[in-house]
């Protein structure tokens, strides 16, 4: 998607001290190392780095990263498809999605993916003309893209500035109305039909964006610039929205910022943590914790380096709130054996036993599907001499019953 921003570059963030709080705050991000980005996920008590997973990306799309917590993977959007990456072991492989969404959100309670697509119209010389957004789904089990619903009349999209509800199934996104102006926008994504509401927001001297939900006390939060008559940047603050009227209320004045980064803020569901990246006056980056429970500030410690994309490891609490209702996560994710890895001409696959056809997928890199064949049997040889050198994914599927694996074409034959 190339109005997108391309994250790289240097930032530097400073470390801090270390208070006692009452939960672990694992998270996750992807930093740029040598040229290509890494995903590392660590404990935000401690700065200590539990996995670092290399990843063939040179570039992330902004604000279309996601963690599921219901299978515990980060996905990303890299340059050409959508990257999937699971911890211990860790593991980094393509998913084949032709959408390209932003304002990337999961939900707890199934594990799909929502997001926005803008639209736009041109003339026959090129002019704009009008947009519109695609709010979408991707199933990362069926690698199915659906776009649910078109939403007229947007003028834009607020970057960082989505959410979901999990209890309810409701995504929200803040958008600029041609008429109305800055407004929260509703999408129930579960029923017969999807439809949307728009509500203004009231309050204009504040410049809500980074939605984020509790999904113990259902509230939506919100981090924001606040600005005085004059236009003037006073202070950094968490607000809460009123989706129904679109009052802002303060939740708190954090004086001694006025700023934050993009992208780089997530909820913590356990600890009820607001994570921020913020900056001082002085333009120094510091990693913070706000406690929306006891309405208290806490220092946090980063890793280091220039992540962005920061979201925060919600599995525990997901896995205890919503494992009834995980239907994807109810699908088994077992592993194929594939030998010999890496192979050459030849490579067999032992499948799991299933009472019906096994359709076997094979994708490069990049996500593309380069094989395909559907069995009967346990066993499937495949050939494989056509295929260049490289790392493959293979993925098989016998009614509910999903398996993977992955392996490696030799580059000498």
């Amino acid at each position: 998607m190339k109005h997108c921003t391309k994250l790289f570059g240097s930032l530097l963030f400073l470390l801090m001290g270390v208070t006692q709080l009452s939960a672990q705050i694992n998270l996750m991000g992807v930093s740029n190392a040598s040229g290509l980005f890494q995903v590392l996920r660590w404990d935000a008590l401690t700065g200590t780095i539990s996995s670092t997973v290399q990843t063939p990306e040179s570039l992330v799309y902004a604000g279309a990263s996601v963690a599921d917590a219901a299978r515990g993977y980060y996905y990303f959007r890299g340059s050409n498809s959508l990257q999937q990456v699971s911890f211990a072991p860790d593991i980094v492989q393509a998913l084949p999605s032709q959408v390209e969404i932003t304002s990337g959100e999961v939900s707890m309670s199934t594990g799909k993916i929502y997001g926005l697509g803008p639209d736009i119209t041109y003339s026959p010389s090129g002019s704009f003309q009008s947009m519109k957004v695609n709010f979408q789904e991707y199933n990362p089990v069926t690698f199915s893209d659906t776009i649910l619903l078109h939403i007229p009349r947007v003028a834009g999209i607020l970057g960082d500035g989505s959410a979901f509800n999990s209890n309810a199934g409701i995504y929200y996104f803040l958008g600029i109305d041609s008429t109305l102006g800055t407004c929260i926008y509703s999408i129930p994504t579960t029923g017969p039909s999807i439809s949307f509401t728009r509500t203004p927001i009231i309050n204009p001297l504040i410049l809500v964006q980074s939605l984020e939900y509790d999904n113990d006390d259902n509230i939506l939060y919100a981090i924001g610039n606040t600005y005085d008559t004059n236009g003037s940047l006073t202070n950094l603050q968490i607000h809460q929205i009123d989706v129904t009227t679109g009052i802002v209320t303060t939740e708190a004045n954090l004086t001694s910022y006025n700023g934050y980064v993009l992208t780089s803020n997530s909820y913590d569901q356990s600890s009820h943590t607001m994570v921020v990246m913020a900056v001082s006056p002085g333009g120094a980056f510091q990693f913070i914790g706000w406690d929306t429970k006891a309405d208290t500030l806490y220092m946090l410690q980063h890793p280091g380096g220039n992540l962005v994309e920061i979201e925060a490891d919600n599995v525990t609490y997901a896995s205890v709130k919503y494992q009834a209702t995980a239907t994807i996560a109810a699908a088994p994710q077992q592993l194929i054996t594939a030998f010999p890895n890496p192979c050459t001409d030849r490579l067999t696959l032992l499948l799991q036993q299933a009472d019906e056809p096994t359709h076997v997928a094979v994708y490069d890199a990049l996500g593309t599907q380069v094989l395909s064949q559907t069995t009967n049997a346990s066993q499937l040889d495949l050939d494989v001499s056509a295929l260049p050198a490289g790392h493959y994914y293979v993925r098989s599927m016998a009614g509910a019953q999903v398996a993977k694996s992955h392996f490696v074409v030799a580059g000498s034959r």
